[in-house]
């Protein structure tokens, strides 16, 4: 019983930690851009982006394999 109640709390508390850190970073974003600093480097948009494009690639690469064989 303990357990759980002690359980919920460390749930609350780790879900209350992502919103501020979500909320703060939003903050701290619009305040630089209202300054323009870019934000094209920034760590979580690279790898994001990177991500993307090693997705699309793959999926070209699939693509022209299927145009390309013999039917």
């Amino acid at each position: 019983m303990l357990s759980g109640i002690f359980q919920i709390i460390y749930g609350l508390v780790g879900n209350w930690t992502a919103y501020l850190i979500s909320v703060l970073y939003i903050e701290y974003r619009s305040r630089k851009e209202k300054v323009n600093v870019s934000f094209k480097n920034h760590v979580i948009q690279v790898t994001f982006q990177n991500n993307i494009s090693k997705k699309a690639k793959k999926g070209n690469q699939e693509l022209q394999k299927i145009h390309t064989s013999p039917s």
